[in-house]
């Protein structure tokens, strides 16, 4: 989709700086009890990781943007942590990929 690595790197590494605070805001947006926002946010999430090749967070997120589009709060709450888990071990191997 890319074209080329430059452009993958790019897009890789505005993922990688963005990912922490996404992370953050779908947090607090669960914590709020906030699933309108939670559902736009796990959409984003969901699309920019499939599009880095990170099919197993995408499907995740996707799975956190449909509870969030029913106001599944408690589904939001019992997989939170599988996605943060799987969020922050991507993000640790980017991390080790750019260093």
């Amino acid at each position: 989709l890319l074209k080329d690595m430059e452009m993958y790197e790019m897009t890789l590494e505005e993922f990688y700086n963005e990912l922490q605070n996404k992370l953050t805001d779908l947090e607090n947006f669960k914590n709020e009890g906030n699933m309108d926002d939670y559902a736009i946010l796990a959409h984003a999430l969901k699309t920019e990781a499939r599009y880095v090749g990170c099919a197993e967070l995408g499907d995740m997120a996707y799975e956190h943007e449909l509870a969030g589009k029913d106001k599944n709060q408690d589904l939001v709450n019992q997989k939170f942590a599988e996605l943060k888990t799987e969020a922050n071990r991507i993000y640790e191997v980017v991390k080790k990929y750019f260093s």
